[in-house]
């Protein structure tokens, strides 16, 4: 999906008019519909703020909005393949059948990334079991990671919606990489001593 087609699905799922979330978010009444007619058809990209207000109105993460477009085979196996060099996702067969799975690896991303899908799962395990609703679950999934304080280190309370202009996977990839360098220059000096 499209960054208009997310603002169009949650808009519908949340029962909300073009003209609703226009003015929600602070849009004149007679210029409310257009906005984000143009919106979601792509005629005007929203700004990051803009993106952030829409997270808001729509009781989404900003990057359930944001997520990467995935229309075809294409999509999807790159953005597979960009996560396996991020954060160690490995394609493998068990008893038949392919599976995805975080390899461990020393670094935060692959630790964090493994931890956030065990959240998943446990959450998918309750919508199994009747302890949740699928409306819960899709709460929990369009909030992620804000829906629970997943991260504790990271503090997600920053206003009343709990949801923050930075991203913790963005912080927490910014420190992987400053960390991936060091180790880097480390090696390098250590290399150029020998």
């Amino acid at each position: 999906m499209s960054l208009g087609d997310r603002i169009q699905y949650f808009r519908t799922l949340r029962g909300m008019t073009q003209k609703e979330l226009g003015m929600r978010l602070g849009f004149p009444e007679n210029s409310a519909v257009v906005r984000i007619a143009q919106y979601e058809n792509e005629s005007r990209t929203p700004k990051d703020d803009v993106i952030a207000a829409l997270a808001k109105a729509l009781d989404v993460a900003p990057a359930a909005l944001t997520a990467p477009k995935i229309n075809t085979v294409i999509d999807l196996m790159h953005n597979l393949f960009a996560l396996e060099d991020n954060i160690n996702l490995k394609v493998c067969k068990c008893d038949g059948e392919l599976h995805l799975r975080l390899e461990p690896k020393l670094d935060n991303a692959s630790a964090n990334a493994s931890y956030a899908v065990s959240l998943w799962l446990e959450q998918a395990a309750k919508l199994e079991d009747g302890t949740i609703t699928k409306a819960e679950y899709d709460q929990w999934r369009y909030n992620f990671p804000y829906s629970a304080n997943v991260f504790p280190w990271w503090n997600l309370s920053n206003d009343a919606a709990g949801k923050s202009d930075t991203d913790p996977f963005d912080a927490l990839m910014a420190k992987y990489e400053k960390t991936r360098k060091r180790k880097k220059r480390t090696t390098e000096a250590l290399q150029d001593n020998e």
